[in-house]
């Protein structure tokens, strides 16, 4: 893999293989999109009352900032119903937290291929890929964002941080 000569460029693909190694396991070294629950919407609505419990659990392990505790309650959940978005969006911020980029970045593509399509997903997905340093999917998930009164100044942000 050619790094260029750019001694930053080659610091940021050193720290993005590194984080997908996990070698920073306890401490975050990306700053990825920040947990919007209400944006995943139904995901999060009517969970069983178990679901509810691992939910609560987990999100508590999120606050504490516990991440390799909630990452593992969340892999419970999307073990037990790998199509609800929501518990893959969070396992995906879980996963960041870790410095596991790739984990994040299977998990936001699958929540946001699911239906119905929502723009947290979409911008969710783009951040994800920026940090994997997926400049396509970054591209394609920026485009759509772009229009949408929330997002759309944080996706003109990202393309441009994209750029350099």
């Amino acid at each position: 893999m050619a790094f260029g000569n750019s001694t930053g460029v080659k610091l940021r693909y050193l720290f993005l293989l590194l984080a997908a190694a996990g070698a920073f396991a306890d401490s975050p070294i990306v700053s990825g999109p920040e947990l919007d629950l209400p944006a995943l919407g139904d995901s999060l609505r009517n969970l069983k009352s178990e679901e509810q419990r691992i939910f609560d659990e987990a999100a508590q392990l999120i606050q504490r900032k516990e991440h390799s505790l909630a990452f593992l309650t969340l892999s419970r959940l999307v073990e037990n119903n790998p199509k609800n978005s929501a518990f893959r969006v969070i396992r995906a911020y879980a996963a960041l937290q870790l410095g596991n980029l790739v984990g994040a970045l299977g998990d936001a593509r699958v929540a946001e291929a699911a239906r119905p399509h929502q723009p947290y997903r979409c911008w969710f997905l783009a951040k994800v890929a920026f940090l994997a340093g997926d400049g396509a999917l970054t591209r394609r998930e920026i485009g759509h964002v772009a229009k949408h009164p929330v997002y759309g100044p944080q996706a003109a942000e990202l393309r441009k941080q994209l750029r350099k």
